[in-house]
């Protein structure tokens, strides 16, 4: 009988030794409570040298829905400068998974036409090479 017993359960254990870790849920839409720092490290970490933006303005992350998709978007103002001289405002809008920037993305009027903007200083301080020893 002890026989029996074991060669039932053998194939119940070698069905839960077969069964995937449960996955865990991504919480997608999770706010990104430090977006401002992250964006500066964001900008800071682009191929296109950060120092001297000026007129600086973010929006705080908002949720958007596109098509059956929601993310939390912000968006960004800034005048960056290129060769030297400001380049003009660009706007960007800023999308967001799981707390974390995915893209940076031209802002469209739907998206960034009635953004609530702020003073975003921090953004202005970024500065790369020779002019921030000078600087500091």
């Amino acid at each position: 009988m002890p026989k029996t017993r074991a060669a039932l359960l053998l194939p119940a254990f070698a069905l839960a030794a077969c069964a995937a870790p449960e996955e865990k849920k991504v919480e997608e839409n999770l706010f990104p409570k430090d977006y401002k720092a992250d964006l500066v490290t964001h900008m800071n970490n682009q191929p296109e040298d950060p120092s001297g933006i000026r007129d600086a303005f973010v929006s705080e992350p908002t949720l958007v829905t596109s098509g059956t998709t929601t993310r939390y978007v912000a968006c960004l103002r800034y005048d960056p400068r290129v060769s030297g001289k400001h380049a003009g405002i660009r706007e960007l809008a800023v999308y967001f998974y799981a707390g974390q920037i995915t893209q940076l993305v031209k802002a469209t009027p739907d998206l960034c036409g009635k953004a609530a903007y702020q003073p975003f200083p921090e953004l202005q301080k970024l500065c790369r090479g020779i002019a921030c020893q000078r600087r500091g």
